[in-house]
């Protein structure tokens, strides 16, 4: 490093040391100054040195790639293309919030990397290991895209490590609930009266698309319409097809006439052709008289993303079991209770009523269950209370 010192004394009496510096090529004049005496301007030029120096490193760092790849795809994405404008309108809120999600996701696993040790190798074993881990095509594709994007502009003249790679096969396309997982849940508890409450508290704070996915302050997107969902006691498919007019407030019922198909995109009957009518539970009233507040009679009761951008929603909007799973796993571990699918929600709510003593037959009939036998069999549930006060009659 060559350098030329030099003190000098400023019009307004400050004690100055300069020098001319050259560190990785860079050339800058360094300073520092005091009004005191000439050693306190030595000691502040040594620390402006260090900090450009510092500065320098970085950069020379990061261009080659010696900085941690979580640090350095955030940094970019909120560089290039956060406010990024695409057929001249910027980045919405809601596409926002899935970047962030998806870079969250890609940095739990490639966080810790320096961006110099990421190889094609080491990409192709990231995406191996999530495709067996079992998650959808659509999540393979947002990641691989994002990473592509990354990766081609870290490396615009070549080398870009994902030219190598190629995309797995997601090992499951669809989470439509199936005959396992009905076996798989046969072997639950219902949730107690007290559990459901807790579980309703939790679901019915408000979302906030603000916060981050995995933060106490984000609430639920779909929170509400978990909680009719187990109190009504409605199959997913039909929740999801709700409409403001199958809400009769006069009789104090909701009527099931259809049911929305998630694979083949369609309305269909609802399911063994059961249209019926299902009495409104009081801790339903509030939230549907809300679902309900400015809407049109054809309008979907819930709407996915309604509280952002509606107009880029699939499915015409309607609401995904998917984005139901993950809201419901997500409330389970925040209250400590046992994990319940969206379709669990079911046979807790059946098995509240029955508890309650309402007649079975009555039950089955709201259920839209083919006979009693199928509501008593294979829907209801004894809850971890129940099996105690049994215990205390026999024993």
């Amino acid at each position: 490093m060559k350098k030329k010192t030099g003190y000098y004394m400023e019009a307004d009496g400050r004690y100055v040391y300069k020098t001319h510096e050259i560190y990785k090529g860079v050339e800058w004049d360094c300073k520092g100054s005091s009004y005191q005496n000439k050693e306190l301007a030595k000691v502040a030029w040594q620390r402006n040195k260090e900090k450009r120096i510092a500065k320098i490193n970085g950069e020379v760092d990061q261009r080659e790639g010696r900085v941690l790849f979580s640090k350095d795809l955030n940094d970019w994405y909120d560089l290039y293309k956060r406010h990024e404008v695409r057929s001249g309108r910027p980045r919405s809120k809601r596409t926002i919030q899935t970047d962030e999600d998806t870079i969250t996701q890609i940095c739990k696993i490639l966080g810790d990397y320096k961006v110099c040790d990421i190889t094609s190798d080491t990409i192709q074993k990231y995406f191996i290991a999530i495709a067996e881990d079992g998650v959808s095509k659509s999540t393979l594709l947002k990641r691989w895209r994002m990473l592509n994007m990354y990766f081609s502009h870290k490396y615009p003249d070549g080398g870009n490590p994902m030219a190598r790679c190629k995309l797995p096969e997601a090992k499951q396309t669809s989470r439509i609930w199936t005959v396992e997982d009905e076996v798989e849940s046969s072997n639950k508890q219902a949730y107690t009266v007290e559990e459901m409450k807790a579980l309703a508290l939790e679901l019915s704070k408000s979302y906030n698309h603000h916060s981050k996915w995995n933060s106490g302050e984000r609430g639920y997107s779909v929170g509400k319409a978990l909680i009719v969902s187990m109190y009504e006691f409605l199959r997913i498919a039909e929740l999801v097809e709700l409409r403001v007019k199958d809400v009769f407030w006069e009789e104090n019922m909701l009527y099931i006439r259809r049911q929305y198909d998630e694979v083949h995109k369609c309305v269909v009957p609802p399911k063994y052709g059961s249209r019926r009518k299902v009495p409104i539970m009081r801790e339903c009233r509030k939230l549907l008289e809300e679902a309900c507040r400015g809407k049109e009679p054809e309008d979907l009761l819930f709407m996915a993303g309604e509280v952002y951008n509606p107009d880029k929603l699939t499915h015409d909007g309607r609401i995904l079991q998917g984005r139901l799973r993950d809201n419901l796993t997500l409330a389970c571990q925040r209250t400590g209770l046992e994990k319940h699918t969206p379709h669990d929600l079911r046979h807790d709510g059946i098995s509240r009523l029955v508890d309650m003593g309402v007649k079975p037959q009555s039950v089955s009939k709201w259920a839209g269950h083919r006979s009693l036998a199928m509501t008593m069999d294979r829907y209801y549930r004894h809850n971890s209370m129940e099996i105690t006060e049994d215990l205390e009659k026999v024993c």
